[in-house]
């Protein structure tokens, strides 16, 4: 019960993680990295997972 709340808050967590990090990498100068970046790590979770 526990477990499930704790991956439940770490997902949520990590959405606002990347929300966060996306908002701040698209109004950088190096946003078109950031974007290439993002893609790579989200495919590679996804694949992962």
């Amino acid at each position: 019960m526990w477990g499930a709340d704790y991956r439940r808050y770490g997902r949520n967590l990590h959405l606002f993680v990347w929300i966060s990090l996306l908002r701040y990498c698209f109004h950088s100068a190096l946003s078109p990295f950031f974007a290439r970046l993002f893609l790579h790590v989200s495919v590679w979770l996804r694949s992962s997972s």
